[in-house]
């Protein structure tokens, strides 16, 4: 689970805040640029096929943090850091 939504919870129990919010970290991420950080999460390269658009799918997209913000709400991690500590949780797992 994304640490954004995690401390968005916390978030939620300290303050009574009820929602639904929008939880992000004020940037929009490429499928491109996930699959990069992955990448270096991980030390290994992907095998990546292009392919036309499919009717439906989302082609940007950007969480709108404000309503949340007003709660105190600020994002913990961004991307890389979010894919590192994930890593990290699942290596502790399989240990």
């Amino acid at each position: 689970m994304s640490i954004n939504v995690v401390e968005a919870n916390l978030l939620a129990i300290r303050t009574g805040m009820a929602g639904p919010f929008n939880v992000g970290c004020g940037r929009s991420y490429s499928l491109l640029d996930l699959v990069r950080g992955i990448e270096a999460t991980l030390g290994k390269q992907a095998t990546i096929s292009y392919t036309a658009p499919r009717a439906g799918d989302v082609r940007d997209s950007l969480a709108d943090t404000g309503r949340i913000a007003r709660f105190g709400y600020e994002p913990a991690a961004h991307l890389r850091e979010g894919l590192a500590k994930t890593a990290e949780w699942f290596d502790d797992e399989e240990a």
